[in-house]
């Protein structure tokens, strides 16, 4: 019982601390149009974007390789206090430059939340459970989505953006000292679950001590990046372009173009939870079939789970072939809605899984394996 209770706490600390690295990440971003009235060109605030997006993509890959040397908690909380620093000395900034030094170390903090929280939920998870439980976490980013537009617009509306900012940093910090007070860290000690399965694992993983190139060069490694970079793709090409695409290309009206916007990001919701969920019920029909140790048997698990990556693929690129040939501005409301939603549901839902698949490949370079894969959606 207590072991339950340790995981769904993790799990809620889990999604809240990704709810609050999302949160802090957009704070500035949705009070720009003050920033503007204030003197700041949109140039300006590009520059000032950029310096984040491109902090992050260098931090997370790192981030992941320490992921598998230090403990989850403590890379959680350190991001997070980055984030939070960062984001209070944002508003006392004068110019492009310091507004830029901040943002870019804001982009530091940020680099930490995806393989932090990755490894987290993996310790705190059994293996029949892990995707289930990462896709609750995912979650979290498109809840704060949803809220952080509406939260923003009332604070710097109410209070003015600087308030606005002040008060993501220091929701930030306290989000920060809870983790630190109440998470349980495993450390560096293997899977929940299959630590009495340590010798076993050893001999049926041959790349968990491999070196970088084995890594890199491992077969599934390859698929998981190529997939993950089509997933990207898709999500992006579909999420930052179809309103300009609907609109002037297929003559379709603001209202059906933005129905199918919003129904792609529902279907991403959706999709996380299926694909969580598929996943795991096969993992456990395959242990539940291998019999003893079949549990701490990484191919076994491998195998389990890539059908469900699979078959995602082949309806995204379904989806994406109803998308490019189909849709036209006589386009029904039905058939644009299902369109919509396979996109969203097997684009995002495949995010889930290949995470996953990822970290079990090689579990002792879980950290480097993940950010492999998610560097090619950068």
């Amino acid at each position: 019982m207590m072991g339950k209770n340790s995981e769904l706490k993790a799990l809620w600390l889990a999604f809240i601390a990704y709810f609050t690295y999302y949160y802090n990440r957009k704070s500035v971003t949705l009070v720009f149009p003050q920033l503007i009235q204030e003197g700041l060109t949109q140039q300006d605030a590009g520059t000032i974007i950029s310096s984040q997006s491109v902090a992050m993509a260098l931090v997370t890959f790192g981030a992941g390789i320490l992921s598998d040397r230090f403990p989850a908690k403590h890379m959680v909380c350190f991001g997070l206090l980055v984030c939070a620093l960062s984001t209070l000395l944002f508003p006392t900034g004068t110019s492009v430059g310091q507004y830029s030094v901040y943002w870019f170390i804001n982009g530091l903090g940020q680099g930490f939340s995806l393989p932090s929280l990755l490894k987290l939920t993996r310790e705190n998870s059994t293996p029949t459970r892990f995707a289930t439980n990462w896709s609750v976490v995912l979650i979290s980013v498109n809840f704060a989505g949803v809220s952080n537009p509406f939260i923003t617009a009332y604070l710097s509306q109410t209070y003015y953006w600087r308030t606005s900012v002040y008060i993501s940093g220091v929701l930030t910090l306290l989000v920060a000292s809870t983790c630190f007070i109440f998470l349980d860290s495993p450390g560096d000690s293997s899977e929940h679950g299959e630590k009495s399965d340590t010798s076993a694992n050893n001999n049926k993983n041959k790349h968990d001590d491999g070196r970088w190139l084995d890594i890199i060069q491992h077969p599934l490694v390859l698929m998981c990046i190529i997939s993950r970079f089509s997933v990207a793709v898709t999500r992006q090409g579909v999420g930052d372009w179809s309103q300009i695409y609907l609109v002037n290309e297929q003559h379709l009206d603001v209202y059906m173009s933005s129905t199918f916007i919003s129904l792609v990001e529902i279907g991403g919701i959706f999709g996380k939870l299926i694909a969580g969920r598929i996943s795991d019920i096969l993992l456990r029909r395959a242990i539940a079939a291998g019999g003893p140790g079949a549990e701490s048997d990484g191919q076994l698990k491998l195998a389990a789970r890539l059908p469900v990556s699979i078959a995602m693929l082949s309806f995204s690129a379904l989806a994406l072939h109803l998308y490019c040939f189909h849709i036209k501005h006589n386009t029904s409301l039905p058939v644009l809605a299902v369109t919509a939603l396979l996109l969203g549901i097997n684009a995002s839902g495949n995010v889930v899984n290949l995470s996953v698949i990822a970290t079990e490949i090689s579990p002792k370079r879980a950290g480097l394996c993940a950010s492999l894969v998610n560097l090619s959606a950068k």
